[in-house]
């Protein structure tokens, strides 16, 4: 399944492939295009300015059929419940216009793929996206050891780091799976992208393709779509503006 090339599969079937196997079903009766999915929005509960109201109604006027709002969480966060409570509730309000999931991001936390997360959030969502936002390091967090690190061990940290991510078993989605690298001027090399495809694939995830960050990059994707790795489109929009720009529509007024 590839939201972002336009392969057209139901969501459902990527609910149910292997990439996303832990998730519950999904269904939806008709197949799709990239054009109306966006599993990556931001609200209130976190670090977007607009309430999980506002993004689903202009989801809806942008056309879009399939979205999932997944705010960042930390281990602490109090919120969680009321946050899917919400999210449930205006998905059953809006269900004969538009498919609403419910998810959430959480940052890596080391070298082994340990999620910043509580251990009873992974059941309560639809989605849990995986996202490296500082490359862990045997020594801490890179961006307080940028200036002892050289460009290769950064990188080395960076793919056992996205490694344990992948091997994590409640990981669906890896977020903006590259981004993280260009705020290091780093770039992966073509043997790195084809190790990691091969990853992903033997553990089940899909990667996002993240239409903010442009990530990943075109000869990444050519290699996951050439090895079967599953691909969903998001926008990691944090507002109703932003989402609306990001999916080529007009804010109504």
């Amino acid at each position: 399944m590839y939201f972002g090339m336009g392969y057209g599969e139901r969501l459902s079937d990527v609910i149910e492939s292997a990439a996303l196997s832990a998730a519950p079903r999904i269904v939806v009766n008709c197949r799709e295009d990239s054009s109306v999915v966006d599993l990556h929005i931001h609200s209130t509960y976190s670090d977007g300015v607009d309430p999980p109201e506002a993004l689903v109604e202009a989801a809806v006027q942008v056309g879009l059929k399939h979205i999932c709002i997944a705010d960042h969480v930390n281990a602490c966060v109090p919120w969680l419940p009321d946050f899917v409570s919400h999210i449930r509730r205006l998905a059953d309000q809006y269900r004969d216009q538009i498919e609403v999931l419910c998810g959430i991001e959480t940052k890596i936390l080391d070298l082994g793929g340990t999620l910043d997360a509580g251990p009873d959030f992974y059941d309560q969502v639809d989605l849990v996206f995986g996202a490296v936002h500082d490359i862990p390091t045997d020594e801490g967090l890179a961006a307080a050891r940028e200036d002892k690190l050289s460009h290769a061990q950064l990188l080395k940290f960076w793919e056992e780091a996205f490694h344990g991510l992948l091997e994590n078993p409640h990981v669906h989605i890896i977020a903006h799976p590259t981004a993280v690298l260009d705020t290091y001027g780093l770039n992966l090399s073509r043997t790195s992208k084809i190790r990691i495809a091969r990853l992903a694939r033997r553990y089940g995830k899909a990667l996002e393709r993240n239409s903010k960050y442009n990530v990943p990059d075109k000869e990444f994707l050519d290699i996951l779509v050439r090895r079967k790795v599953r691909l969903v489109r998001g926008t990691d929009s944090h507002s109703v503006d932003e989402l609306v720009r990001m999916n080529g529509g007009n804010r109504s007024t």
